[in-house]
């Protein structure tokens, strides 16, 4: 006897499975190839706001009022736990009434209470400004920090440039300085307030200007820098100015917050779309159950001496499987959206990946009980997915995933070729010669034998399609040209040079009745059946 046929089929199986998934795995590996690390910069801080007000004698009674209201509706608005506002008013001199603060209780109380009087001018109330963010040791702290946050955006934006990578750049960051500056009247101290408006911009501080009709919109528009930034109103809206500069601050204020998985601080791997790990769930399932389905296949054929490969066999069989595959990639990948589980997710696809496998090749391997094979498919993929999740926890990501793949192709391969030998009542012993043989479960399903490569059991130069065996009801039934006949356990066709005998679990029969063996041979024979 050959000594390959001694080994169970499920043992080949077992192997030729393996092997497919580990060539599928590896080929696989591609799809795994992590982003380059990029370094994503911290949030940036939080804004700083100073609330510069003229309080001249001009300033008295609703109109004081109005601006106080409205200077308490945006400081309400904002999140001071983040934020710091600082007071500042003015008119013939300036005051600091308050230095940058995150306690919202005091800055509202600061507002309701300050008074002044006098003339209107503006340069020691911008010096004054820029002061309460010089004297903020938060905020020197929080900029001597970001200077070498840039430093490692300019490095990292030239990376990108140097390998041509398609990323918007990264910008550098800056504690945000605004100034919100009030007045109802003309500035008495002109160049100089320009000036020292000049050095605020310069020095990164932004000016917002609000004035009522008897300021001077040009002045003010030369002072911010921008006429865009300066909003004229009525006495009686200036709650709706302030409302407007609301809106443009939220424009270019620090709002947004920056989604990466942190590898470490300050360095993040670029986080994959969602429809790109599915088509990695998709490709890396079809990819394994193509390359255990064709190796299965093909050892089938050669077991049964077909062509290893026919056009229209393996053109069904790819699509089949990817298709097959597909449907076990996505489903497991939509269980793990609902439960972000790894292992559940991975132990869902690939139990359906093992029964749709089992089942389909149930179309190529003839009589394989369809419902065992879904069954054996399942727990074949199931102890696939423990092994799997084992290996990936001791050798990490990339062996894991290889290591893993061969253990579900053992696994699965193992199960098809046990249910095949086990849930059989009848079979045929295919004899070649004395030495060599394969066995074919009979069934519902028609088993032809011929020498055309589309017959399931193979005969070189005999007819086309020489004859036919299947079970109708209890009995064995056999058709050629010369008609029908039934057979019994032990019964043998002879086609061509090849000796077919109908085997069964409940009758044992003697291989010595067809070929002079010893009688230990003949045992050895029944344990492979």
């Amino acid at each position: 006897m050959n000594p390959i046929q001694q080994i169970p089929k499920s043992v080949i199986f077992a192997v030729v499975a393996a092997v497919g998934c580990f060539v599928a795995a590896v080929l696989a590996e591609s799809l795994f190839v992590k982003p380059p690390e990029r370094y994503i910069p911290p949030t940036p801080p939080a804004p700083r706001f100073c609330l510069t007000f003229d309080d001249s004698g001009s300033m008295g009674g609703f109109k004081r009022d109005a601006v106080k209201q409205a200077a308490k509706e945006f400081v309400n608005k904002r999140n001071l736990e983040k934020e710091k506002i600082a007071i500042v008013v003015f008119s013939s001199g300036s005051q600091i009434f308050l230095q940058l603060s995150h306690d919202k209780n005091q800055v509202l109380q600061t507002i309701q209470n300050y008074s002044n009087g006098g003339g209107t001018y503006f340069a020691q109330a911008l010096q004054d400004s820029y002061s309460v963010f010089q004297n903020d040791t938060e905020t020197q702290n929080e900029e001597s920090m970001l200077k070498e946050v840039n430093a490692k955006i300019r490095e990292q934006n030239e990376k990108d440039k140097q390998h041509q990578r398609q990323r918007e750049p990264l910008k550098e960051q800056s504690v945000q300085k605004i100034v919100l500056f009030f007045t109802d009247g003309e500035n008495a101290d002109s160049q100089e307030a320009l000036n020292k408006a000049t050095m605020l911009r310069e020095n990164g501080v932004m000016l917002f200007a609000v004035a009522t009709q008897d300021g001077n919109r040009n002045y003010l528009a030369q002072m911010t820098g921008d006429a865009a930034r300066v909003f004229m109103t009525s006495d009686r809206n200036i709650a709706d100015a302030f409302k407007q500069v609301e809106q443009e601050i939220a424009k270019i204020t620090n709002t947004d917050s920056l989604l990466a998985t942190k590898d470490k601080d300050g360095v993040v791997r670029e986080e994959q779309s969602r429809n790109w790990i599915l088509f990695q769930a998709i490709a890396w399932s079809a990819l394994l159950c193509l390359g255990m389905a064709l190796l299965i296949v093909l050892t089938q054929n050669k077991m049964l001496r077909k062509p290893l490969f026919e056009p229209i066999q393996f053109g069904t069989l790819a699509i089949s499987s990817i298709v097959g595959g597909i449907v076990a990639g996505y489903i497991g990948n939509s269980v793990f959206q609902f439960i972000p589980i790894n292992f559940v997710g991975r132990l869902v696809g690939l139990v359906l990946l093992g029964s749709i496998l089992a089942v389909g090749m149930s179309f190529y391997i003839p009589n394989l009980a369809r419902f065992w094979a879904l069954v054996g498919g399942a727990v074949g993929g199931f102890l696939g997915a423990i092994g799997f999740g084992i290996s990936s926890a001791v050798v990490g990501d990339m062996s894991g995933r290889i290591l893993g793949a061969i253990i579900i192709g053992t696994c699965i391969g193992a199960m098809i070729g046990w249910i095949e030998s086990t849930f059989r009542n009848v079979w045929l012993m295919v004899m070649y010669d004395p030495r060599n043989f394969a066995q074919v479960n009979l069934g519902t399903q028609l088993v032809t034998v011929g020498s055309n490569n589309r017959n399931m059991i193979v005969i070189p130069n005999v007819e086309p399609f020489a004859g036919s065996f299947q079970i109708v009801g209890n009995t064995v039934q056999y058709k050629d040209a010369r008609g029908t006949r039934l057979l019994n356990p032990g019964d043998n066709v002879k086609i061509g040079h090849v000796e077919l005998i109908v085997c069964s679990k409940d009758a044992v029969f003697a291989a010595t009745k067809f070929y002079p063996m010893k009688m230990s041979r003949a045992k050895e024979l029944q344990k492979q059946i």
